[in-house]
């Protein structure tokens, strides 16, 4: 199976073709606002965290898998959350993050994971892909370029509540058949991949 998961980043755009021709894609947050356009309308599953930033003018998600970011426990302490994932699942597949994935995941970069990072840790989990193709993945740090969304630029404080660089160096760790630590079978192709420095 090949698995395209695609962030909110620039240089997702114009990769339509290539996104919609993979078996399964995984989408970002409100990527119907924030993310690239022109990068296909394929949607198979949606990875968020329950926040409703974005959602203003969300699409019709009937059918579509919800992948939720955060472990089970986190989010029954914000019931909004919950309540927004089950409305808008239409009762529909939803998958967590086990507790043990995103623990593991933050005790490997240092801090709490992002919705992309999770995305890809949720996608070796659950599908097992032979290809893993990722679109999008763009921001390193605030020292490089494309540390926003492809329509918006984000705040200090959001971008700073991760380790983009640390993120991208363990994706990075895929080209050698690891990981986080673990041998993994996976190959991974990033479109467009950032400048790894740092």
């Amino acid at each position: 199976m090949k698995v395209a998961i695609v962030a909110n980043g620039p240089t997702a755009k114009g990769k339509g073709d290539l996104i919609d021709a993979c078996d399964y894609v995984v989408r970002m947050k409100a990527f119907w606002e924030y993310g690239a356009t022109d990068s296909g309308s394929k949607l198979d599953a949606l990875c968020w965290f329950g926040k409703t930033e974005g959602w203003q003018n969300a699409p019709d998600l009937s059918g579509v898998e919800m992948w939720i970011t955060q472990e089970p426990r986190i989010m029954l302490a914000t019931p909004e959350r919950v309540r927004r994932v089950v409305n808008t699942s239409n009762l529909g597949v939803i998958r967590w993050q086990t507790y043990d994935m995103f623990y593991w995941a933050g005790e490997f970069i240092g801090v709490s994971p992002t919705t992309g990072f999770s995305a890809i840790n949720m996608a070796i989990h659950i599908l097992h892909p032979v290809e893993l193709h990722l679109f999008g993945f763009d921001h390193v740090g605030f020292d490089k370029p494309n540390a926003h969304d492809a329509r918006r630029s984000l705040d200090n404080e959001v971008a700073t509540d991760h380790d983009m660089t640390s993120e991208k160096h363990r994706i990075a760790d895929l080209f050698r058949g690891v990981w986080m630590g673990e041998k993994c079978e996976t190959k991974l192709i990033w479109h467009e991949m950032p400048d790894m420095e740092g």
